[in-house]
């Protein structure tokens, strides 16, 4: 799984337990699951085709 960076620090994101957003451990900043497919699809590094709601 590629490694997702923050749009605002550049740190490292680390997904909620409920799956339904990721938080910076640098500064904080949430992601909700919709940014993160998003973030995956720019990537190219997962193809998201629309069929499933988990990220894993």
């Amino acid at each position: 799984m590629a490694l997702l960076k923050c749009d605002i620090c550049g740190g490292s994101l680390t997904m909620e337990m409920d799956g339904e957003a990721a938080t910076c451990d640098v500064c904080g900043m949430k992601h909700t699951k919709e940014r993160l497919l998003i973030k995956l699809d720019e990537t190219g590094a997962v193809k998201n085709d629309k069929k499933t709601d988990s990220l894993f």
